[in-house]
């Protein structure tokens, strides 16, 4: 198979927080792997990991430690020329590697990565794109924080076959999840400030406990509505088909050759606005785990089935400094949004809501009067 991708936002750092992920389904045999990547002038660097399972534990495998650099021909044969939006790809046959970055360093420009899959690590990938700053260049040639990769890789072939069976009615299709995107539920940590006199004050902590999902599925009842079970509870109306050759507005529907590409939205029912902070967390907490979901058709004979995982509570301290998450790993989503959460300053501790409020009252957002919010004190 070969897979075609480019940055999601323009967000970068040097300091190696900010970073994309993207998952794909490799093959149970084992087959090579080539992976070519053009930043045009951006810092980048690659971490590959490997799971047994689309929501378990993913492992490093490869990074981009041992890159090497694009050649010519690799650029003619291999048709990269429209990577990073067309942008050329510079200095192929020389690699420049930064002396800073993760995984052995930011590369500037291009590269490209060769390995062997091995599935007893598992079938599972997840390729991680670390997004440095831009290094050089003009301002029409090349554009900070973005990139696009070409990924060939080994993958299974569905094979067709004639079945010829008694009754129609009652053959069972047993389908294929081949794509979850992303492979496991986030549970975020945001800040709202207000601009002061003296900086930024944080008014509150709230979480995001939405997040969509991609799934796509082969191998069902051809032009068949289909249901979808998410932890045992039916959340058809969450889901949104994508459809390329179906009709139907509602519902999920499959396609002539039983394809079914849709997004779920999923919910954790947490109440931002009105819980606490740790309450939250705790409530989000409560739903982590593996939670299996099947996309099944009415009559019972069409059925396809997989997991997303959720993580696990973290604590999280309220003067934190660094960017952080409820979860044990920071994610991409997380690292595009903030590199570095702000750090208080001294006199932060003498904020409080109802000082911001009295604030918010008299009109006086921009300048808060540190005086009143201090009791008299300087």
């Amino acid at each position: 198979s070969v897979a075609l991708q480019s940055q999601r936002s323009t967000s970068n750092s040097d300091n190696g927080t900010v970073y994309e992920e993207f998952y794909y389904t490799f093959s149970t045999l084992t087959g090579p792997v080539e992976f070519y990547i053009n930043g045009r002038d951006n810092n980048m660097a690659v971490e590959v990991f490997q799971s047994s399972t689309s929501g378990g534990t993913y492992t490093t495998t490869y990074t981009s430690a041992s890159a090497l650099a694009i050649t010519t021909t690799d650029i003619s044969t291999k048709g990269l020329s429209v990577l990073n939006d067309g942008r050329k790809i510079e200095h192929p046959g020389s690699l420049e590697r930064k002396s800073n970055g993760p995984v052995g360093g930011f590369i500037e420009d291009q590269f490209k990565m060769s390995w062997t899959h091995n599935p007893n690590n598992g079938v599972y990938y997840k390729i991680r794109v670390y997004k440095g700053k831009k290094s050089g260049g003009f301002l029409q040639s090349s554009k900070a924080g973005t990139f696009g990769f070409k990924l060939y890789y080994p993958s299974d072939v569905v094979t067709t076959q004639t079945v010829v069976v008694s009754n129609p009615a009652n053959f069972a299709y047993d389908g294929i999840v081949h794509n979850i995107s992303p492979a496991d539920f986030t549970i975020m940590l945001s800040n709202e400030y207000i601009d002061t006199y003296f900086g930024p004050a944080r008014t509150r902590e709230f979480i995001s406990d939405a997040q969509k999902f991609t799934i796509s599925i082969t191998g069902l009842k051809p032009n068949t509505y289909h249901k979808f079970m998410f932890d045992n509870e039916d959340k058809t109306t969450k889901c949104s088909q994508l459809r390329t050759s179906t009709t139907n507005t509602t519902g999920l529907l499959s396609d002539a050759n039983g394809t079914i590409n849709f997004d779920f939205y999923y919910d954790a029912g947490i109440d931002e606005a009105t819980s606490d902070l740790q309450q939250r967390n705790k409530l989000g907490a409560a739903t982590a785990g593996t939670k299996i979901f099947s996309v099944e058709s009415y009559d019972g004979n069409s059925k396809a089935s997989s997991s997303i995982g959720v993580k696990y509570y973290t604590d999280i301290p309220f003067d934190y400094n660094n960017a952080s998450g409820l979860n044990s790993t920071q994610t991409a989503t997380m690292a595009s949004t903030t590199t570095q959460n702000p750090t208080p300053s001294q006199s932060s501790e003498a904020f409080t809501a109802q000082a911001v409020n009295d604030a918010i009252d008299k009109k006086n957002t921009t300048i808060i009067n540190y005086r009143d919010i201090n009791g008299g004190r300087e």
